[in-house]
């Protein structure tokens, strides 16, 4: 175990990504959006008599979410006012949470790939490996994100071989993906005291104790919540002593990416076979 980076001073940005349920006539995006940077698209939430994608809302691969929407400590809060700075601006920047449905533009690389494996679960279809330097690592998806269609056909039921195909078979540019978030995620910005202490300490990535008084507790800081991005790099099969480093060489100002400990166990149960090896490197702005 690793001892608790405490601080004093505070600034906090604090939000939760909750995955709303969408009908495949509903959507629209908006042309040639991008979900990497500042270009998020959401899906529009208009009534239609078309079906939706499965899994629901309340379900992520078979895990019911319907307990965090009603639990107090995991439900959607106003985003805490902070001063942006040029040094913590890039790491929320890269953190960004998406509450709804973007779209992802990839092409392929050099050998026909765009980095992605998938994982079908529960008729849905799922980023179950990102590849280094790979195209949908440059765009911003993510291990966890589900994927909801390709180039506007709806691979809901679909296995992963299917979407593979796909997505092959789309290429070489112009690829594009209708992505669904990681559910109930939140992003806190936290500004270090002396000694860069930040407030909260974890073991195997779990945080397990907040130091009272302390800014991580007054911005939002919870127990059992996993860390999942330090500044917007994926820290998913990391060790402590790794993510300590990371958040060490981060300088004053951290943003920390969490989601509910269940959550995460339950993915990575369900799709965690190559975390180790995936995409852990500081992604574009």
């Amino acid at each position: 175990m690793y001892p608790p980076f405490a601080h004093q001073a505070a600034a906090s940005m604090d939000q939760f990504a909750m995955p709303p349920s969408y009908n495949v006539s509903d959507y629209t995006f908006a042309a040639g959006a991008h979900r990497a940077g500042d270009n998020q698209v959401v899906a529009s939430t208009q009534p239609s008599a078309g079906g939706s994608f499965y899994p629901s809302v309340e379900d992520y691969m078979g895990l019911s979410l319907q307990k965090y929407q009603n639990n107090s400590q995991v439900a959607a809060r106003p985003v805490v006012s902070a001063p942006v700075s040029a040094q913590n601006w890039a790491g929320i920047k890269r953190s960004v949470i998406h509450p709804g449905v973007s779209e992802v533009v990839l092409c392929h690389d050099a050998k026909g790939r765009v980095g992605l494996k998938f994982r079908d679960l529960n008729k849905g279809v799922f980023v179950q490996y990102v590849a280094e330097d790979s195209p949908a690592s440059m765009a911003g998806v993510r291990f966890g994100d589900q994927i909801l269609t390709v180039n506007d056909e709806v691979v809901a039921g679909y296995s992963a071989d299917k979407v593979h195909k796909l997505v092959k078979k789309a290429g070489p540019n112009n690829i594009r993906l209708a992505v669904r978030d990681r559910p109930f995620e939140r992003i806190i910005s936290l500004t270090k005291g002396s000694g860069g202490l930040t407030g909260f300490g974890y073991v195997d990535g779990k945080i397990t104790t907040i130091v009272k008084d302390s800014s991580a507790a007054r911005n939002g800081m919870l127990t059992e919540h996993q860390i999942v991005e330090v500044n917007g790099r994926n820290v998913i099969g990391l060790k402590d002593k790794e993510i300590s480093k990371l958040i060490s060489d981060c300088g004053d100002v951290v943003t920390i990416t969490l989601m509910p400990s269940e959550i995460y166990q339950h993915m990575i149960k369900k799709i965690g076979s190559l975390i180790k090896s995936m995409d852990h490197t500081v992604p574009d702005c």
